[in-house]
């Protein structure tokens, strides 16, 4: 698929307190729009870790398993904020 990027909308962080793990994670969510839409959707390569890839309508979000799960509230705020061009990037820090 061809998209383009838009502006930063969230960026959170993840840093292990010590003897906790050592995955240090860091999840970002830009706007994009498609301009085009393939026929199947997914990588090149598999991830062994994900069941699936499919376009959600936001209407349909917070009935998701999404990780971090916090993220199924913000982001259709997230979303509405940016299509109405009031798009705020923010830095949510080390949360789980």
């Amino acid at each position: 698929m061809r998209g383009e990027t838009g502006p930063l909308l969230h960026l959170r962080e993840s840093i292990p307190a010590d003897g906790e793990g050592d995955a240090h994670r860091v999840d970002a969510l830009f706007w994009c729009r498609p301009l085009t839409v393939p026929a199947a959707l997914g990588g090149s390569v598999p991830d062994g870790v994900q069941r699936g890839v499919a376009w959600v309508p936001l209407g349909r979000i917070g009935s998701l398993r999404i990780v971090p799960l916090y993220l199924r509230d913000l982001i259709p705020d997230l979303v509405a904020k940016a299509a109405a061009g009031e798009p705020q990037g923010l830095y949510v820090g080390n949360r789980a």
